[in-house]
């Protein structure tokens, strides 16, 4: 029942939560690293007309995102959309009355919060946007023209120039208290691509850690590396890592169609994702790693040997054209680029 209701009325809860929510938009996730990566490349840009015009990024996640969350004030919130008042709200009241039952199996204890939505509840991402959507709208309204909040569930990030972000804390506070959104002190960061900049903006915001990206720092969005050439470098070199690791283990398998279907399938998209935003000529490198670890996964378990370039092109024809529909992320890169940006414009 849960599940249908969230799918009837996703629309609806999509759009509650507001413009600046960008989870469950089309490409929401890499609208909001697009429009990031613009505005450190728009900062680098502004700085050498004018040294005192100082534009950093603040990013802020929630402690205890879910248990915390207000039901009340989700409630309330729910009850202005005609439609939701009266198909979902008098569900979600009713699912998550009383105080609920969370099980946390590494301590062997089962907690009992009166607050938060129900554990396991699908649509808890959906509740959590439309529960936090005054607050993402007020944090822009206080930032003005100057700034720029996107949110992407409980991670909130705003852009613009450091008047704008003092105005935005300032107004934090009173923001924060209807939807019980608990900042987490422990991931509040303040980013900047000047270092000159940074005594002033940790003077001016003494509770954040002020961090000069340069060409080593960064910082990912919803697991989308920005910043420094050497911090992107770092994190495509992780999912490379990894990806080699969940191949190897897929090869472990005695199935042959198995181990075929998940190399085909399921690797591809471990990285899809990440050339779509990380700029071409940093990822090339491992695009084309990525191709040679997935074929040579693919030609061990069919026993192919050693593929030659026409056998490699081959396997990347369409299986309606006798081929296997391995795709090539090095070879289709520019068109992964551009197509990423070209389906989050909307959002954007």
């Amino acid at each position: 029942m849960t599940s249908i209701l969230g799918r009837t009325n996703d629309k609806a809860l999509v759009r509650l939560a507001g413009p600046l929510h960008l989870a469950g938009k089309p490409s929401g996730v890499l609208a909001a690293a697009i429009m990031t990566q613009m505005e450190l490349d728009y900062a680098q840009f502004v700085v050498e007309d004018d040294p005192d015009d100082i534009r950093c990024i603040l990013t802020t996640d929630a402690k205890a995102a879910f248990q915390s969350a207000s039901r009340r004030n989700c409630y309330k919130v729910l009850c202005t959309d005609d439609t939701l008042k009266e198909r979902f709200a008098p569900f979600f009241a009713h699912a998550h009355k009383g105080s609920q039952r969370i099980v946390w199996p590494a301590a062997n204890m089962t907690l009992r919060p009166s607050s938060g939505f129900t554990q396991g509840d699908i649509n808890s991402s959906k509740l959590f946007t439309c529960n936090t959507a005054s607050l993402v709208q007020g944090l822009q309204d206080a930032g003005g023209e100057d700034a720029t909040v996107v949110a992407i569930v409980d991670d909130i990030t705003v852009m613009g120039n450091l008047t704008a972000l003092i105005s935005v804390e300032k107004a934090r506070d009173s923001l924060q208290k209807p939807a019980n959104y608990l900042v987490n002190p422990l991931k509040q960061y303040v980013y900047t691509m000047n270092e000159q900049h940074v005594s002033r903006i940790q003077s001016a915001l003494p509770q954040h850690s002020v961090i000069y990206i340069g060409s080593e720092q960064g910082f990912s969005l919803s697991g989308i590396p920005l910043g420094g050439d050497q911090y992107i470098l770092s994190k495509l070199q992780n999912n490379l890592d990894k990806t080699k690791e969940v191949i190897s283990n897929i090869c472990k398998l005695k199935n042959t169609q198995e181990k075929l279907i998940l190399l085909l399938q399921c690797i591809p998209g471990r990285i899809q994702h990440l050339l779509a935003a990380v700029p071409i000529h940093l990822s090339r490198d491992f695009a084309r790693q990525h191709d040679e670890a997935i074929s040579k996964a693919v030609a061990d378990t069919l026993d192919l040997g050693d593929l030659t370039e026409r056998d490699k092109l081959l396997m990347q024809r369409k299986i309606s054209k006798h081929g296997l529909g391995l795709r090539s992320m090095e070879k289709n890169l520019e068109f992964l680029f551009l197509a990423g940006f070209m389906r989050s414009i909307k959002s954007v």
